[in-house]
């Protein structure tokens, strides 16, 4: 889901429907992050004020400064369909190994090759989103079977241990 993003003030950008639901830069020092990559598909995210010595102070850099090495961020009101193109051929090549700045190049040059509007490979649609952090591959968690496997076992013990316990109580009073 993109939404909309603003650089006044610390930065920043709408959560949900109406301009009074937003999320500061500030309110992100509740929060440390456990990301190794975090995606602000929002509009100007990666734009801010230059800090001497500490480079620009941006959205992107709250989310750097609590503990996200990896941003992909954008420069610019970037155009929606295609940052969607672009972030689901990015998503395609970081499950598959890619680290998310070749990631990011690899679905670039995809969306550049099957463009059939020359209008549509002008770089304001396709340049706009930026990577800042380290190019290694993300390290993905495997969900395991183990839970389902007690939601269904632990019932059927249960059950089994309960008619079991029913029977013999039965087989005694005889």
């Amino acid at each position: 889901m993109g939404t909309h993003a603003y650089l006044e003030g610390a930065g920043s950008f709408l959560l949900r429907g109406d301009s009074s639901n937003r999320y500061t830069v500030n309110d992100l020092l509740e929060h440390q992050l456990k990301a190794d990559l975090v995606v602000i598909a929002a509009c100007e995210t990666g734009m801010g004020e230059p800090i001497i010595g500490e480079g620009v102070a941006s959205l992107g850099r709250g989310f750097a400064r609590r503990g996200a090495p990896g941003l992909i961020m954008s420069l610019w009101s970037i155009d929606d369909a295609t940052t969607s193109d672009l972030l689901n051929l990015t998503y395609s090549e970081l499950a598959g190994g890619a680290g998310p700045a070749t990631a990011l190049q690899t679905s670039t040059t995809a969306y550049l090759q099957k463009i059939t509007n020359p209008r549509f490979a002008h770089p304001y649609f396709w340049a706009g989103l930026i990577h800042y952090g380290p190019d290694k591959p993300l390290t993905f968690i495997q969900k395991s079977d183990w839970p389902a496997w007690l939601m269904v076992g632990i019932p059927l013990l249960l059950g089994g241990l309960f008619f079991y316990f029913r029977a013999n109580r039965r087989s005694t009073r005889q």
